[in-house]
């Protein structure tokens, strides 16, 4: 008999676990209370980097002097077009996995979910309530902005990111609260359409998740680029909101504070696990403030019900869900599978670009007994050198014992893709000379990889 899987939430991880259900013979339920795709589709990923590609265009149309081709007249920027294009590419991919769910026969129901008990789950709708039996219950609730007391979004002067993306109006002028990854993405868009930006990261560091010596290599070519970055700061209070701006008191680290007056202020301080309201009580399930308990299986402590995404203690990435999504339903369909996380890339969408896999450096300094540590610049690489963007450089760190590749940072150009490769290897367990001994295209941005990793076993081309 097929098996009944209920899934909570619709986003990656959800509507990911149902497409994977269906494609291995479950009778599939998924319920989501707002739009298909979630927070990554919706109001995150999709919808940032499509402004993110906006602000490249204009900032090439401006650089168009260095090919030799002139723009005459004055270069500028309909923002209410952009932010219709934006909302065209979500609305086609929104509709997109609908049509891929329907093709799949997964029946979808646009409500809240509460398990009731390991085989019952209750479901309110503008139909009412009803309740599904359940073989198996898959939570994929994802998450939401983290809310600072005293900077609580009001949609005018102080925004989240989700209300950030809904702007029609580019501001002349922008705080940025938290210097992670979405802090220093909208940095760099609003940066690059010519705006004031202010940085205000309470770690020592930007980035803080990410290699420090990355962290700060962004920093310097931020600030270099006109951003005003407060490391080591927190934004205390409000002090003064009118209709035209908003003044904030910004605190240092020994204590001394100023005043930023600025049009409008974004709050992206990370997010939180959505767990509250689902049943995790009623079902016995065990989490903690935090997360959901897994194991490898992405099980829980109730064995038919599984946790995936955003709601469990892995890094809250979409394409992690995806990845937990398959973990989930191969181990419901009865296909053993574990999941491993030493090879999960991360991606920011800054201008320069940042990637990782694997660890940072400080974390290799201490699970790796002889570690040692290459670094190729972009500076002579011939494609990086065309394209103008040939500041940054690629770190590559193994293991001399057994030349295991342990982790891959690159700042610079189409690092958010260049990181595949390096992905694979450590995904692989590669020894950095099988690196070395693959060939990259002439010329490609990708030539840095191998020539590192060619460096790191003494054959340096250009190095």
């Amino acid at each position: 008999m097929k098996k009944n899987v209920v899934i909570i939430g619709g986003g990656p991880g959800g509507y990911g676990a149902a497409l994977y259900s269906a494609h291995l013979g479950m009778n599939v339920t998924l319920i989501e209370k707002n739009h298909l795709g979630g927070t990554c589709l919706n109001v995150g990923c999709i919808p940032t980097k499509a402004f993110v590609q906006a602000s490249k265009v204009y900032a090439q149309t401006l650089n168009g002097g260095f090919y030799g081709i002139s723009v005459d007249g004055h270069v500028s920027i309909d923002f209410k077009k952009t932010a219709n294009f934006k909302k065209k590419i979500v609305t086609q991919l929104r509709n997109g996995v609908g049509y891929l769910l329907k093709k799949a026969k997964v029946s979808i129901i646009n409500g809240t979910g509460k398990i009731l008990n390991p085989n019952t789950v209750q479901v309110t709708s503008k139909e009412g309530v009803q309740e599904l039996q359940a073989d198996e219950i898959i939570i994929a609730t994802g998450s939401s902005e983290i809310v600072i007391p005293g900077f609580e979004p009001d949609g005018i002067r102080v925004l989240g990111s989700t209300e950030m993306l809904d702007i029609e109006k580019l501001p002349e002028s922008i705080a940025i609260i938290g210097g992670g990854v979405i802090g220093v993405e909208f940095a760099s868009i609003f940066k690059t359409f010519g705006k004031e930006v202010t940085i205000i990261e309470l770690s020592p560091s930007l980035i803080p998740t990410e290699d420090a010596q990355i962290g700060e290599s962004l920093k310097k070519n931020l600030v270099a680029q006109g951003i005003n970055v407060l490391t080591s700061s927190q934004a205390k209070k409000i002090i003064n909101k009118t209709a035209e701006n908003i003044t904030l008191e910004i605190q240092a680290a020994d204590g001394s504070t100023q005043q930023l007056t600025v049009e409008q202020v974004l709050v992206c301080v990370g997010r939180k696990a959505n767990l509250s309201y689902i049943g995790l009580e009623e079902a016995g399930i065990v989490y903690n403030k935090k997360f959901i308990e897994t194991n490898e299986k992405m099980q829980t402590n109730i064995s038919n019900i599984y946790a995936i995404g955003d709601v469990t203690k892995s890094p809250q990435l979409a394409h992690v869900a995806y990845y937990e999504a398959k973990i989930a339903a191969l181990n419901i369909a009865g296909k053993e599978a574990k999941a491993e996380y030493h090879a999960i890339p991360g991606c920011i969408f800054s201008h320069p670009e940042v990637a990782r896999v694997g660890m940072t450096e400080k974390e290799a300094r201490e699970k790796v007994a002889n570690l040692s540590i290459k670094t190729e610049s972009f500076a002579g690489n011939g494609k990086a050198m065309i394209e103008k963007e040939n500041e940054g450089y690629i770190k590559m760190l193994f293991d001399n014992d057994n030349g295991g590749i342990v982790g891959v940072s690159i700042i610079g150009p189409k690092a958010t893709e260049l990181i595949a490769e390096p992905t694979l290897a450590v995904t692989l367990k590669l020894p950095i000379e099988e690196l070395a001994n693959s060939i990259n295209a002439h010329p490609s941005l990708s030539e840095i990889i191998g020539e590192a990793a060619g460096a790191a076993i003494g054959l340096g081309l250009h190095s």
